[in-house]
């Protein structure tokens, strides 16, 4: 999931956390994690929670 986040970020549309679960069959808080694991490595910035 966390190369699928990333080219979902880098289109240039914008995506609600509940269309990125929506589209993953996640939930939010996996969404939220993943984000933050990709934060925290330095793969994207400026994402709050």
């Amino acid at each position: 999931m966390l190369i699928g986040l990333l080219n979902l970020l880098k289109k240039p549309e914008k995506y609600s956390l509940k269309e990125m679960a929506e589209f993953f069959k996640t939930d939010i808080s996996a969404i939220k994690v993943e984000l933050k694991y990709l934060e925290q490595k330095g793969y994207i910035k400026g994402w709050k929670e």
